[in-house]
């Protein structure tokens, strides 16, 4: 299929290229669960190259080329990648080796190994289904990561927005080999497809990218509400979520940022420093936010005896930033902290190809450098304004039985 959109970004520099494509497709459980595996099948056999021993020697002959397959998802909007990581080879005076490179990607992804029946083969499906499971199965083991999802699939039930991007367990469960045939068929002749490369080409872009409309929002079902549930665990772990009451393009978004950072974002956050060092309330905490989902979530691993003065100390922490209790050089560090971080995304070629997409996908004009500006520029003022707009919404305690 030819892409929707085209981005080349020029970096001078790096010793390495990469491509990405992205295809758009719609989630639900059952799409990023055959997504996953699809992913996963891939990797495992093309028509050329018909064994992981035959990728491996392909790749290691083109000089450590690496492809790989994962699944993404974004608001309502599921994104299968497919990326290709290779040796800048006209440093190497190999230009025409580049050619025989993306062919090599293109085999993996565009000429899978299927029998005569046009279908992947069983062994592989039944392989990658069940350590996919077992995949699934470990997320339910870590109590972090168990209670961050559950948080999510409560807040957002009913609702594409509380999927999980591999999909689960009951719903992987259920699909058969035909599925994923189908799947991959319909993938690749009818979802949309954006292709970046990032390397020594001149910055350009080719087509046009559909304005993107958001869904129907839940948030007016996030009611405060506590859920508790027993587990047998290593820890407790307390998810405190929090809607915001504005879209993702609204230029309060960049007080917000810094505003989370300041509250539980990097190691020298006040919940960090007050909370964890100086009152020993919790072994791990920290604030993440997500400004397509409108929500701040805060998690903390932490002693079940300490849950009530823990909630009670984040309540007071929250209510502080709101009151302008914080010092100066603490909002200073937190704003420099952000900044430095997405200046850093320029070294990084995926980081950057993944901030890029998102940028272009959402319809977001701003540059990575004008979005540093303006974060620099977030007043004391805003960040308190932005600290009491936040409400509390779902608290989920999972308790060490």
């Amino acid at each position: 299929m030819k892409p929707v959109f085209t981005r080349w970004i020029h970096h001078h520099g790096f010793t390495s290229k990469y491509y990405y494509y992205y295809y758009i497709l719609p989630l639900n459980s059952k799409q990023a669960s055959m997504g996953a595996l699809l992913g996963r099948i891939l990797t495992r056999g093309s028509q050329d190259y018909p064994s992981l021993k035959a990728i491996r020697d392909r790749g290691d002959d083109l000089y450590g080329t690496v492809v790989y397959f994962d699944m993404n998802k974004y608001l309502d909007q599921l994104i299968f990648e497919a990326k290709l990581i290779m040796p800048n080879f006209a440093l190497l005076g190999e230009e025409g080796t580049e050619e025989e490179a993306m062919d090599f990607f293109h085999s993996l992804l565009y000429r899978p190994l299927l029998d005569e029946e046009g279908n992947f083969s069983r062994e592989i499906f039944e392989q990658e289904k069940e350590m996919l499971h077992q995949e699934l199965d470990g997320l339910n083991k870590n109590p972090s990561s168990y209670a961050h999802r559950r948080c999510i699939e409560l807040l957002f039930e009913g609702s594409s927005l509380g999927q999980y991007k591999y999909g689960d367990r009951a719903t992987l469960k259920e699909i058969e080999l035909e599925d994923i045939k189908e799947f991959y068929r319909s993938m690749i002749a009818s979802s949309p497809l954006f292709v970046y490369r990032h390397g020594e080409e001149e910055n350009r872009t080719e087509g046009e990218i559909p304005p993107y409309m958001l869904p129907p929002s839940p948030d007016e079902e996030m009611k405060r509400k506590k859920v508790e549930e027993e587990k047998a665990v290593s820890q407790s772990v307390l998810v405190e979520s929090y809607r915001v009451p504005w879209q993702f393009r609204d230029e309060r978004n960049h007080a917000m940022a810094v505003f989370s950072n300041l509250f539980g974002g990097y190691a020298n956050s006040l919940l960090f420093r007050k909370v964890r060092e100086e009152r020993g309330l919790c072994y791990s905490i920290y604030t993440k936010y997500d400004k397509y989902r409108r929500l701040l979530l805060l998690l903390a691993g932490h002693e079940k005896t300490h849950h009530d003065e823990l909630e009670k100390a984040i309540a007071q922490t929250l209510n502080a930033i709101g009151q302008g209790e914080f010092s100066d050089k603490e909002f200073e560090d937190a704003k420099q902290d952000l900044t430095i971080g997405l200046g850093a995304l320029v070294d990084s070629q995926g980081q950057l190809i993944g901030y890029q997409f998102v940028q272009d996908f959402f319809g977001q004009t701003d540059s990575l450098q004008e979005r540093i500006e303006r974060i620099d520029k977030v007043t004391k003022e805003e960040v308190m304004a932005v600290a009491k707009e936040v409400t509390p919404a779902l608290s989920f305690n999972l308790r060490q039985e």
